[in-house]
């Protein structure tokens, strides 16, 4: 087995779902389907249990997967080592990002990166916001964008780039549902409410309605910022986003925009701490 083979090991164990990981890893399915096997053959255990709705770790797999990850860190870190101090910082970085962080955040610094460190190899990967604390906590990746969590384990590490404001945001003043959020008389504790399901930003909302002692009219909770926008776009009722996601979305015209009371958030990059002596890591950090 070679490193390789176990990054593409650990991400079906990530995502199982062999298809994902085929178009993420740049891969075809059989050739996945083929390592898979290798590496069962040369443990001599079944890793995963396969049938034609899902996919999952057996207990050697789980066990394995920490092998995986221990070889991939050790690798790392022989690398740096032998990399040292040289003039020429070559290698790969591994960035995960929302679209917004991709579309708003990383642009100025990504370029800057390129332009300073040529030899540094950028690996961006995008996802739900809901996933950034989990890739920052595991290591899957070494950079993540995230919204500042409200306890940061002793082994995380925070960097705040921007501020935005929460906002609420409805379909225009057209609305089907006869709600204007710009009118001053508006009474959002009867509106229909659309929230995110889970993430830092739930729990400051909820903490708002609290402090306002407004019990909310919740019509809907669902995964993600851009669901919450297409939902209210639509006229389903009103959401709460961070301004930055409205700003950079296609339907920004679409809906009226309001800012909250909420406390602003910092979005900033995440990573563990031990990723700090990173040649790469440090160069990014430098051109924030």
């Amino acid at each position: 087995m070679d490193i390789r083979e176990l990054k593409l090991f650990l991400k079906l164990a990530e995502t199982l779902h062999y298809a994902r990981t085929s178009q993420v890893m740049a891969i075809s399915p059989s050739a996945l389907s083929r390592t898979v096997q290798r590496l069962e053959d040369e443990v001599g255990e079944k890793l995963f249990e396969r049938d034609n709705r899902s996919v999952s770790l057996t207990k050697a797999g789980v066990h394995f997967r920490e092998y995986a990850k221990d070889v991939i860190t050790r690798w790392n870190l022989l690398k740096e080592t032998l990399q040292g101090e040289a003039d020429i910082i070559n290698g790969e970085i591994i960035i995960y990002s929302s679209v917004t962080g991709c579309y708003e955040i990383l642009p100025p610094i990504l370029k800057r990166l390129r332009d300073q460190y040529p030899g540094i190899h950028v690996n961006l990967v995008t996802g739900s916001v809901n996933d950034a604390f989990t890739h920052a906590g595991d290591g899957t990746a070494d950079i993540v964008i995230d919204a500042e969590p409200y306890n940061i384990p002793t082994s995380l590490e925070f960097y705040p780039i921007i501020s935005t404001p929460m906002v609420f945001i409805s379909q225009s003043k057209d609305s089907p549902l006869g709600i204007d959020i710009t009118d001053p008389q508006f009474d959002i504790t009867s509106a229909p409410m659309i929230l995110p399901d889970k993430s830092v930003f739930r729990k400051r909302i909820d903490e708002w309605f609290y402090q306002m002692d407004i019990k909310p009219n919740i019509y809907s909770e669902v995964s993600g910022n851009e669901a919450i926008i297409a939902m209210s776009r639509l006229g389903f009722g009103v959401g709460i986003v961070p301004k930055v996601v409205v700003d950079h979305t296609l339907f920004s015209k679409d809906v009226d925009v309001v800012e909250s009371s909420i406390e602003p958030f910092k979005v900033g990059v995440l990573l563990q701490k031990r990723r700090l002596s990173n040649p790469m890591v440090k160069a990014f950090l430098s051109v924030i």
